[in-house]
């Protein structure tokens, strides 16, 4: 235990941060390191929903545009996916 509190005093900048005996001070440490770490995970998380969502939402638009894309001209033309996609309002083409 010596040696766990001797490391912490050594090697963790700003503890010991409050008033309290070494077992205390690991065991408030651990909790707040578990803490952190568990709302990191979940903005890692929301964050993959999200991308996932947008690639969705993409991939929606490409369909859209392909299967507009014979309509808009003549029928025997299909036009520049670039002209579709400004035609329904998309700010650039999805690759």
């Amino acid at each position: 235990m010596q040696r766990l509190a001797a490391y912490v005093l050594a090697e963790v900048p700003g503890e010991p941060s409050q008033s309290q005996g070494a077992v205390d001070t690991i065991i408030r440490l651990h909790r707040e390191l578990t803490a952190l770490n568990s709302s990191q995970a979940a903005i890692i998380n929301f964050m993959r929903r999200r991308v996932k969502q947008q690639f969705a939402t993409i991939e929606m638009q490409a369909r859209l545009i392909d299967r507009m894309a014979p309509s808009i001209d003549s029928p025997t033309t299909k036009p520049d996916r670039d002209v579709v996609w400004d035609r329904v309002g998309g700010s650039s083409v999805p690759s």
